[in-house]
């Protein structure tokens, strides 16, 4: 959807521990497991947003695999 979505996203995990911990744990490595968490959620979110954001901040390649980045919240700042 939009950039607005990744930063609404990580404000939600940064707010819900449990949220937080499953978005922490190998369940959530690449970018279709934690698209599928944020679906369940509410929120609106394509792995290509995660791509775009930030110009690819989020996120780290390997191989053909896209990954987040390690608590990829915390690079997004409070709004």
């Amino acid at each position: 959807m939009s950039a607005q979505a990744v930063i609404d996203l990580a404000n939600a995990i940064k707010a819900d521990a449990t949220l937080k911990a499953l978005c922490a744990s190998s369940q959530c490595a690449d970018v279709d497991d934690q698209c599928n968490i944020a679906k369940e959620k509410g929120f609106d979110i394509h792995p290509h947003d995660f791509d775009q954001f930030n110009n690819g901040d989020l996120i780290e390649t390997d191989r053909e695999d896209t990954f987040l980045k390690p608590s990829w919240w915390e690079r997004i700042p409070q709004q």
